[in-house]
């Protein structure tokens, strides 16, 4: 580099380092800052630019007034000016040790090792490592006296470390291992074992054995109701993972800690086929780059240095090719493998490249196939850019200084991509650290320095920045709570932890088995099965009687238009007292209405509203809020609430600013009628759940949880965009007795005695038997208007309502039948036939099959999945294609099998890549035997003309 480009590299440093000065950076991180360019100008051959660093800080001295950055810079520049290259060592570990001195010890620890080890490379003067531990000794001692003993603690820490590794360094400075000793094998073990401390990364928390979708067949490209590609990991990472995970906890660390060693003793391999000339220590830096929190990308990342190693090889062409393709089954298990080695192989590999990237094309059909059609896997991403995109202008004046151009300009292009946060940035990952250690191999010392100084850096921050994770306990009780399930609704984090299928698209509610959220486990009463939702089809005298569930409530707050109050309502919102109701106007965007009210110690609450709208417009919220005050915006909603929509269709929402979520739908209101709306909630595991809504009567169970937790709530408002008018009645909230109610039995729980009402909705006839535990009192009311106490054996006409008197405590009434003749009632209680059938449900490769053994007629229906051109399914019923959903089965056993009919793409894929290896090894066999063949006739027909000339040349 000439002195203008020396210039002109001091001026960015300059630059740099004075606009960082104005960032209010931490002062020790600015200090170090301040120490690493100036050891970076004990580099340039041109000394007079080493007190431009005190310049470009006078800014920072005019606007901040303190003048240690501006000192330390003066004595630093006159240090790299008079010392030179001796005082480089000092400067760096100076920064270092600046930079680190509020760190814990394992980032210290990694921090000196890497910054001694690229001094042994650039053959710095170790020296100065130990004059730094000696100075922040002599620092250490003089603040020891001022009894300031955490800034001694920490000046002792970096003290040490700068002695331990100066000492440690100059010791085996230039020496060299016993010839007998494996060097390679055993560099790359180090950082391997480093590996299986660090703890499980956030990409791997669903590896574990109970996991449903870890335990998937790796050839299903189909689970239900999702898309779950990962064929492409069927030679690879599917079963080391599958392997390792069975020795427990350590499963998980293992698997990292494999291909990092991997990674780091093909790239030996690669770099030394490429005859470079540090072969061992590109290979650590590989090694060290390893992407340990990508599963998939790790697992090409250490596969892809074998393949180009192989590429670059002097095997023969029937040996090499099938090889390649063998190595690139295996390594895409990262699914744009083939790329990576191809974009690679071009720059590396001078013949055959064209060959073998269409081997691996060929041995990769079984998952190229369907994925072009299908869908690819999801991607992750590199967390951090900024020390890739700090090697642009390193490679680019690699080039200046006679890098090979072919590696550079890969080195740039992917570089580039990446830094630009592109699509697939991700793949190209491997691709660019490669080519990058290829393009400074060969470049200036200083230029090759710095390279693998920033990506060592780059390696300390990955693993500073990296944070296992902590998959709460709750929800590894709750993955063991459903593992026999056949539909999950996993509504929280870490979803693919589930032991059973979940629901990523929306089905019917019936088909969801059990709700996972906030920690909790709760079974859905609806639940009737899923993929099938099974009815048992009883003989007529087996009648289930339908009706309403009314527990007792005491009102907390009972509003009307005599006595009419509220706690706050928006400024547009008029309210007009007449006599049997209160006219409620929006006259302007979102108003509301709003009501204190907070459940306390209740375990569960009614909010009752009745009336009339004389206008109507959607977006009606009826809400349980939190810290609703008077001037709150609405516009958007700007507290925490769970809102239900008044309407039809009727979505509940979750409103946390700025997000919203909908969690599910209510039962339909007509609102263009009068109306008498309860919604029923309930403490879910310290969270409010929707559990009910009884409208005009009619009572509709549903489960919904929410995030709002119980505790939380402390309003109820009615919000009204404009244009609504309402004729508002009655406003009511209560708090109730909670029920758990299913057709075989319901249960309640109260401290005092506590009363249930059962409303028929048809007058019931007949000789009524009940049983309960522990017992309780009944009372009935007839169609007369007459009322009576009710035993086992009491015979009923007309009876419209029954009302339950229960003791203190938990109570489970079992049984609640009328028998009538031949017929028999059930309000509560298992029908007195057997009506027990079997279903056996099985994951098989791109289906679900359920064998069912039933004694009864069952009525079967195939519940509605999610159609899109990933997700079609057929339906098999005893191997029979059916056209219908629903189906009549007699008793008996019977199959139905839900099938994914693209799975063939997976075996029209295998076919093609199996021929592949075969039809390969022929052709490169005989392209050798040709080759063979050419080269002797060659040489006959160059010895038939030698000849041919020795003769004429006679006869002349």
């Amino acid at each position: 580099m000439d002195r203008i480009g020396y210039a002109v590299l001091a001026a960015i440093l300059d630059v740099v380092l004075g606009v960082s000065s104005l960032l209010h950076l931490p002062l020790l991180d600015l200090l170090a800052l301040i120490s690493f360019v100036s050891a970076l100008y004990s580099f340039l051959p041109m000394r007079e630019l080493t007190f431009t660093v005190p310049v470009s800080l006078v800014p920072s001295l005019l606007l901040s007034g303190s003048p240690a950055p501006l000192i330390l810079a003066s004595v630093l520049s006159v240090l790299s000016y008079y010392l030179r290259e001796h005082v480089t060592s000092f400067l760096l570990v100076l920064s270092l040790s600046l930079a680190v001195m509020n760190s814990g010890a394992l980032i210290q620890t990694l921090g000196y090792l890497v910054l001694t080890a690229s001094l042994l490379y650039l053959r710095a003067d170790l020296r100065g490592v130990v004059g730094n531990g000696i100075l922040f000794l002599i620092l250490a001692a003089f603040f020891f006296t001022s009894s300031q003993s955490s800034l001694v603690n920490q000046l002792s820490d970096v003290s040490f470390y700068s002695l331990f590794f100066g000492v440690f360094g100059m010791a085996v400075e230039g020496r060299t291992l016993p010839r007998r000793l494996p060097r390679a094998p055993l560099l790359f073990v180090p950082y391997a074992l480093l590996t299986l401390t660090l703890g499980i990364p956030e990409a791997y928390y669903w590896w574990t054995s109970k996991s449903f979708f870890f335990r998937v067949d790796p050839l299903s490209l189909w689970v239900p109701l999702r898309y779950f590609p990962q064929v492409n990991e069927v030679a690879g990472s599917w079963p080391l993972s599958h392997l390792t995970v069975r020795l427990g906890e350590i499963g998980v660390d293992l698997y990292i800690a494999i291909l990092v060693y991997v990674s780091g003793m093909t790239s030996y391999l690669m770099f030394r086929g490429l005859r470079v000339r540090y072969p061992s220590l590109l290979a650590l830096v590989y090694q060290l780059l390893s992407p340990f929190d990508h599963p998939y990308l790790l697992f090409g990342y250490s596969v892809l240095p074998l393949t180009l190693w192989l590429m670059n090889s002097d095997v023969r062409a029937y040996l090499k090719y099938p090889a390649v393709m063998v190595t690139s089954v295996l390594g895409s298990s990262y699914f744009l493998f083939p790329l990576q080695a191809s974009l690679l192989g071009g720059v590396t590999s001078r013949r055959g490249v064209g060959w073998a990237v269409l081997a691996m094309i060929g041995a990769n059909l079984f998952w190229i196939v369907p994925y072009s059609l299908l869908g690819t896997p999801s991607l992750g991403e590199i967390s951090d850019v900024l020390p890739l995109t700090l090697l642009l202008p390193l490679v680019v004046s690699a080039i200046h200084f006679g890098a090979e151009r072919r590696y550079a300009l890969l080195s740039i292009a992917s570089l580039a991509y990446i830094s630009a946060s592109l699509p697939y940035g991700e793949a190209l990952y491997p691709v660019a650290v490669i080519s990058t250690l290829l393009t400074v191999n060969r470049g200036k010392a200083l230029i090759a320095g710095l390279t693998i100084f920033i990506l060592l850096t780059a390696s300390v921050y990955q693993l500073v920045s990296f944070h296992p994770v902590q998959i709460p306990s709750t929800l590894i009780k709750a993955e063991t709570q459903v593992e026999n399930a056949t539909l999950v609704w996993w509504n929280t984090s870490y979803p693919l932890l589930s032991s059973a299928p979940t629901n990523e698209t929306p089905v019917s509610v019936t088909a969801i088995q059990y709700v996972v959220g906030n920690g909790t486990v709760k079974e859905n009463p609806n639940y009737t099965g899923f993929p099938l939702s099974i009815r048992v089809i009883l003989p007529s005298n087996f009648i289930r009687v339908n009706g309403s569930w009314i527990s007792e409530n005491r009102p907390v707050v009972v509003v009307g238009p005599n006595n009419f109050t509220y706690s706050y309502r928006s400024g547009d919102l008029s309210l007009e007292q007449r006599s049997t109701y209160v006219l409620v106007n929006s006259k302007l965007g979102l108003q509301f209405l709003d009501w204190k009210f907070s459940p306390g110690n209740s375990s569960a609450f009614s909010v009752s509203v009745s009336g009339e709208w004389l206008r109507l417009y959607q977006q009606v919220y009826l809400a349980l809020a939190q810290n609703v005050t008077q001037n709150v915006s609405v516009t958007p909603v700007s507290f925490n609430s769970l809102a239900v929509t008044l309407g039809n269709p009727s979505p509940i929402l979750q409103f946390s600013p700025p997000r919203i979520d909908l969690l599910g739908y209510g039962a339909p209101l007509n609102l263009t009628e009068n109306f008498t709306l309860t919604l029923y909630f309930l403490n879910a595991g310290g969270y409010v759940e929707l559990y009910g809504e009884q409208i005009n009567g009619e009572l509709h169970q549903l489960s919904v949880l929410s995030h709002l937790p119980w505790g939380n709530v402390t309003d109820v408002i009615l919000l009204l965009p404009l244009g609504n008018q309402l004729e508002l009645r009655s406003l009511s909230i209560s708090t109730l007795l909670p029920l758990n109610l299913t057709q075989n039995w319901v249960a309640w729980s109260s401290p005092r005695p506590a009363n249930l009402t059962f409303l028929p909705s048809v007058p019931l006839n007949g000789t009524l038997y009940f049983s309960s535990s522990p017992p309780v009192r009944l009372q009935g009311v007839l169609a007369n208007g007459s009322s009576l106490y009710l035993e086992p054996g009491s015979v009923v006409v007309g009876l419209k309502e029954v009302t339950i008197t229960s003791p203190p405590g938990t109570v489970n009434l079992t049984s609640l039948v009328l028998v009538n003749g031949t017929k028999e009632y059930y309000v509560v209680g298992k029908f007195n036939v057997s009506t027990k059938y079997v279903v056996n449900q099985t994951l098989v490769l791109g289906g679900l099959l359920d064998k069912i053994e039933t004694p009864v007629d069952l009525n079967v229906t195939v519940i509605p999945l999610p159609v899109s051109s990933n997700l079609f399914v057929h339906y098999l019923v005893d191997g029979k294609v059916s056209q219908n959903r629903s189906f009549l089965l007699t008793p008996g056993e019977h199959s139905v099998m839900i099938y994914f009919p693209a799975e063939n793409l997976v075996y029209q894929g295998l076919y093609f890549s199996v021929v592949s290896f075969p039809l390969t090894f022929i052709i490169a066999l005989l392209s050798e035997r040709l080759k063979t063949l050419f080269s002797k006739v060659n040489r006959v027909l160059e010895r038939m003309a030698s000849q041919g000339g020795s003769e004429g040349r006679a006869e002349g």
